[in-house]
C-alpha cells in the first residue's frame, strides 16, 4: 500500500465503511482512491479464486478483486457486486462489495485491536472493529494487505514435462 501518514495525536482516524453479505466492514480512508460501479470485466484464464478479471479505467488495466472469495464466501461474481472500491496497493485495484456506505471518523481510543475482543469470522483477517454511530453496529476493519497477500501468494511454478 501506498505510504500512511499518521494522523495527528488526538485526531479521529477516517474509515470507508461498506457492506458484503450483510456484514459492516471498514478501510482506513488513506488507502481508498475512489468507488465506482463494477465495471466490465475481462476473465482471466487460470487466474486464482480471487481475481473476477481485468477492467480498463480510464487508461489503466485494472485487476477487480472478489472480496467474498479473499474472504472464503462462496458466489462471486462481478454481477453480485454493484460497487467497486479503488485501492491503492502499490498498484491500483478494485474490490468488488454489494454496496458503500459511508465515510467515518473514529477515535483511535475508539477502535478495539485485541484479538480476543474482534471475533472474526473464518477467513476475515481483520486489524480491529469499531462501533459505528451511523448503524449503531460493529464495523471489521479489515486487513486488506495481509488478505491479499494470503490470495495473491506467489506459487511456484510446476516443472513441464
Amino acid at each position: 500500500m501506498r505510504e500512511q501518514r499518521a494522523p495527528a495525536e488526538g485526531a479521529p482516524r477516517r474509515f470507508l465503511t461498506f457492506r458484503l453479505d450483510g456484514s459492516l466492514y471498514a478501510l482506513p480512508s488513506e488507502h481508498v482512491l475512489e468507488v465506482i460501479h463494477v465495471p466490465a470485466v475481462a476473465r482471466v484464464p487460470h487466474s486464482p479464486a480471487g481475481l473476477l478479471g481485468v477492467a480498463y479505467l480510464r487508461g489503466t488495466v485494472l485487476p477487480l478483486i472478489g472480496l467474498r472469495a479473499l474472504l472464503g464466501s462462496q458466489g462471486d461474481s462481478p454481477a453480485t457486486a454493484t460497487k467497486a472500491i479503488v485501492l491503492d496497493a502499490g498498484q491500483q485495484l478494485a474490490l468488488a462489495v454489494d454496496s458503500v456506505d459511508s465515510l467515518a471518523a473514529v477515535a483511535e481510543d475508539a477502535i478495539e485491536t485485541r484479538e480476543s475482543e474482534l471475533s472474526a469470522r473464518e477467513g476475515e483477517l481483520l486489524s480491529g472493529t469499531f462501533r459505528s454511530a451511523a448503524h449503531g453496529e460493529v464495523a471489521k476493519i479489515l486487513a486488506i494487505d495481509r488478505l491479499l497477500g494470503a490470495a495473491f501468494a506467489q506459487q511456484p511454478r510446476r516443472k513441464r514435462q
